[in-house]
């Protein structure tokens, strides 16, 4: 049962977010066209803030948009090795006490960013936040589902959470050097999961706020049947890292009989491959193999700095 918490007020002639302390993390590849509209709504609402863009490696354009029109924002090129990787090594330049990660897809509000950070400032047990996603449409994102417990409570209160997303989360520097980064052995997927288990196992709470943000659902991610893939080798990863072995083993069947039903009548012959190779990946335990490349690391630790 979800706890309701009170709201933040909002009076700037009382409170003053320290935006200047926050530091913003996009990983970006690809996204050319929500990236655009994403860097401007930042130099509107967040010019106080650190933006750091972290492209893995873009062949649209991507890299060259915010190095030519988005000068104020802080962009490196990293290898391609997955979402949680470009993650991390934002977090490493970043200098910020606060620190959101950002998908290209997802466009902030001024009143989502002062809200977040007040209450992270003001309530040193809470280790994540993150405002309500909504479609582009305004409907409200069913992000984890129907049985996201959040998703039957108003949108006009603030509710204890057992996981955000990753699309807009917001942290504290000290969490960061508490549990560490995300776990650079999911590719996409899954990540936030483990980063909110491990935050919630440390003591810290979850918040989903009410100010409310637009959300393009997969505007940022790619048509392509191995993300279909990495999403359940990725699911088995997380389930042997944090249940009961009779949880796990119970997973690993379900997984397995979901495969052979997939190849059996699955129309599309490339998604049929795909799930002829997950099915490899089940049978043979290979829980780490993944079609796209990793950096190699699993949770990266991060040591105390200077922050802004």
């Amino acid at each position: 049962m979800n706890v309701v918490l009170d709201k933040l007020p909002l009076s700037k002639a009382t409170q003053q977010a320290p935006l200047e302390q926050l530091s913003i993390i996009i990983p970006s590849y690809n996204g050319i066209r929500v990236l655009e509209k994403c860097m401007s709504i930042l130099g509107e609402i967040a010019s106080k803030a650190e933006v750091i863009v972290v492209d893995g490696g873009s062949t649209d354009g991507s890299f060259e948009l915010v190095r030519d029109h988005f000068t104020w924002a802080h962009l490196v090129r990293v290898p391609n090795f997955g979402w949680a990787h470009a993650t991390n090594r934002g977090f490493e330049l970043a200098k910020g006490k606060f620190l959101v990660t950002l998908n290209s897809d997802v466009f902030l509000t001024a009143e989502a960013l002062e809200a977040m950070v007040l209450r992270l400032d003001q309530n040193p047990s809470i280790g994540g936040i993150q405002p309500y996603l909504l479609n582009g449409d305004g409907t409200r994102q069913l992000v984890f589902g129907i049985l996201y417990p959040p998703h039957w409570t108003p949108m006009n209160q603030a509710v204890n959470a057992p996981i955000l997303s990753g699309a807009c989360l917001m942290t504290r520097r000290d969490v960061l050097e508490k549990i560490g980064g995300f776990d650079e052995n999911f590719f996409f997927y899954n990540e936030e999961f483990d980063w909110c288990w491990r935050a919630r196992k440390a003591g810290y709470k979850m918040e989903l706020r009410p100010e409310r943000v637009v959300h393009l659902e997969g505007g940022s991610t790619p048509d392509n049947p191995n993300f279909q893939l990495e999403a359940q080798r990725g699911a088995l990863y997380l389930i042997q890292k944090h249940f009961h072995p009779i949880i796990f083993e119970a997973s690993r069947l379900g997984a397995q009989l979901v495969c052979w039903l997939a190849i059996d009548f699955e129309p599309r012959k490339h998604y049929r491959e795909a799930w002829r190779t997950m099915e490899r990946i089940v049978r043979e335990k290979r829980y780490l193999e993944t079609p796209f490349q990793l950096s190699g690391r699993s949770v990266v630790q991060f040591k105390p700095k200077n922050e802004l």
